[in-house]
């Protein structure tokens, strides 16, 4: 690794540690993003494959950890790599959002990544069809928790067994039936 690109690493930790305080989430969040550029910069400069990537990780958290506190430093290498991949233009960064909203936000993206498009799509479609956004709804009363129509028997034996994924005929949402889990 270019030991300029560490340095400027290391400077940018040096004042997140220094002057990062919980009020002001914005420095942080942009140090971050551009420690991850950084990274993905040199990455690409050297056009290294990804099987080389966690030498580069290696390296930089030998190099910061007399800055940072040890603490799980290469997964936070890890999440500032991941959080630039995820937001490469810098106007797309809410910078009202925490560090950890940002974390959060990439493992809900590592999570989609594992669910079929068909099906992550059909729930993105659902969620944003309607107003309160939901697109899973637990059974109430016998009725879709969603348009409250009424759920046959036969159907809620089949959300109970958990064997498929199953729509409300009315307004298409996920169902689930959260009594049997109580149980």
């Amino acid at each position: 690794m270019n030991q300029a690109i560490g340095q400027k690493i290391k400077e940018i930790f040096e004042k997140v540690e220094q002057h990062a305080v919980p009020a002001n989430k914005s420095f942080r969040v942009s140090a971050y993003w551009h420690i991850g550029r950084l990274m993905v910069g040199e990455e690409r400069k050297a056009q290294l494959e990804e099987a080389v990537v966690p030498e580069l990780v290696e390296e930089l958290s030998g190099m910061l950890a007399s800055v940072t506190q040890g603490k799980h430093l290469k997964k936070r290498l890890w999440m500032m790599r991941a959080f630039y991949l995820a937001y490469p233009e810098w106007e797309k960064v809410e910078v009202e959002l925490s560090w950890a909203h940002y974390q959060l936000l990439s493992k809900i993206e590592t999570q989609n990544k594992k669910i079929e498009d068909r099906l992550l799509n059909a729930f993105n479609r659902i969620r944003e069809t309607y107003k309160n956004g939901l697109a899973v709804v637990t059974i109430e009363r016998n009725s879709c928790g969603g348009c409250f129509a009424k759920i046959p028997p036969q159907r809620q034996l089949e959300i109970r067994q958990r064997k498929r994924i199953i729509q409300c005929e009315h307004c298409g949402r996920v169902l689930v039936d959260l009594e049997s889990e109580l149980i």
